[in-house]
């Protein structure tokens, strides 16, 4: 059996790899280094390790259980959508003439709400590197025609900015 036990059997590790793998050399998406909770727990070390087949760390709602591979279960693994969408993402930016990217700033790490999809694998936090609301808004609404789930411009106390003009990230789950 594969390291990463999924989710779905449509999903696999070999496949979650190779979109990690090409998420880590695509020069328009950054990843962030910055952990909540502390050492290495951040969205670079989630995409690496889900490159080299492993489970991503899991942390619990503020960070108070720490942070497991595969949380508390040891199943839980990125969902492929996530990956895909970034990088789906990164691309309809360079044709729409969108310069800068975005950096991806939590995936399954970091100090969420208790219920977050974050901690079950299906959601991502980014910030694009634009300080345009209007790029914001065209992101947000990429991901949410193209890919579904809920895509919000979410403001520093965790509110959504339909705006887009005072967040600092745009969160997306699926």
């Amino acid at each position: 059996m594969s390291e990463i036990q999924n989710q779905s059997s449509s999903y696999n590790s070999e496949q979650l790899a190779k979109l990690a793998q090409q998420i880590k050399i695509d020069s328009n998406i950054k990843l962030s280094t910055d952990a909540d909770c502390g050492n290495s727990f951040n969205a670079k070390q989630n995409i690496n390790d889900v490159a080299d087949g492993k489970l991503p760390a899991i942390c619990s709602y503020k960070c108070g259980d720490g942070c497991i591979s595969g949380g508390t279960e040891g199943d839980i693994a990125i969902k492929s959508t996530i990956l895909e969408g970034l990088l789906s993402l990164s691309q309809w930016m360079q044709s729409e003439g969108i310069s800068g990217g975005f950096t991806i700033t939590s995936l399954t790490t970091g100090s969420h709400s208790a219920k977050s999809l974050h901690y079950q694998g299906r959601a991502v936090d980014i910030t694009p590197n634009s300080s345009d609301p209007a790029v914001w808004r065209r992101i947000r609404n990429y991901l949410k025609g193209f890919f579904g789930g809920n895509p919000f411009c979410e403001r520093p106390d965790g509110g959504n900015d339909s705006s887009c003009g005072n967040a600092d990230h745009i969160h997306w789950g699926v």
